[in-house]
């Protein structure tokens, strides 16, 4: 399979257009990493990306730009081992190429797999795989589905010309973790030497789907904030996990069919009103 697998992604690489040589998933799970962090790639691999579905492709998504030769064969022998290494030669890893990062990834996949969604998150998040495919089948591949925890009231960072913002960003789906339908990553892909890189890749996303009919789903399970509310089972994804909050999560799930030994929530969540002014927009849930 492995070995299919390689020899596919060989005739794919250099014949792009040949789509029956594209792998096909429902969801496509889409890892920022950094080349220094494989104990946190190894820790996923071992927790919430250990069962594998068929509807399911993951890729850990790592700038090799400017990397030195040492770095790329630590990346590539790792590469070997797992085959889920998304190595982008023209992206440097940095933070300020997030959005570079996120780009041409979407840029891959349209190219290289048929799928219906995909999931970006980063590799301090834990994903409950089968409550997002479950969720994610109430939709279609053409459904323009943006989908996450949206934040309205964040204010802007300065930015450099030519992007210009006003003082808060759009409503955007904070980049823990958010899908999209396979139809926005076409678009995005048809329009990529057209789009402004803000700093922020969550915030950019927003700008490049805002004049879109865009079916932008807000959902609490999503605990994507800067910091996690805590722990309830519901949560699809719930982001600044280190390896052991991941490694006890993935145990409660093993030992108990649960995410959390006890649910709590630390602070409040927000809805989302689309009629409400973005400043206006989040009222605070009443647990």
């Amino acid at each position: 399979m492995r070995l299919l697998y390689y020899t596919t992604f060989a005739i794919a690489t250099a014949f792009p257009d040949l789509w029956w040589f594209r792998e096909t998933s429902t969801l496509v799970i889409l890892v920022h990493s950094s080349p220094g962090n494989k104990e946190r790639r190894d820790v996923i691999r071992s927790t919430w990306l250990s069962t594998p579905s068929p509807e399911v492709t993951s890729f850990f998504v790592i700038g090799t730009k400017h990397l030195s030769n040492v770095e790329k064969v630590r990346l590539n022998d790792e590469n070997y081992k797992t085959g889920d290494l998304l190595l982008l030669e023209n992206v440097e890893d940095a933070y300020k190429t997030l959005t570079s990062k996120t780009l041409q990834s979407f840029v891959w996949i349209h190219h290289h797999m048929n799928f219906r969604f995909v999931l970006k998150c980063d590799d301090d998040s834990f994903v409950q795989i089968p409550l997002l495919l479950t969720k994610a089948r109430e939709f279609n591949a053409t459904d323009s589905v943006y989908w996450g925890n949206f934040n309205g009231m964040s204010k802007g960072l300065p930015e450099p010309p030519p992007f210009i913002l006003c003082d808060r960003f759009i409503p955007f789906a904070r980049g823990g973790g958010y899908v999209l339908s396979a139809d926005l990553v076409t678009y995005i892909t048809a329009n990529q030497h057209h789009l402004f890189t803000h700093r922020a890749e969550d915030v950019a996303v927003a700008v490049w789907l805002t004049p879109l009919k865009v079916h932008r789903l807000h959902d609490v399970d999503f605990d994507t904030e800067y910091m996690s509310v805590g722990c309830l089972n519901s949560f699809i994804v719930t982001h600044k996990q280190n390896i052991y909050m991941m490694e006890e999560k993935h145990k409660n799930l093993q030992k108990h069919g649960r995410l959390c030994q006890s649910e709590s929530l630390y602070h409040k969540r927000h809805t989302f009103d689309w009629k409400a002014y973005p400043s206006k927009c989040c009222p605070p849930i009443e647990h």
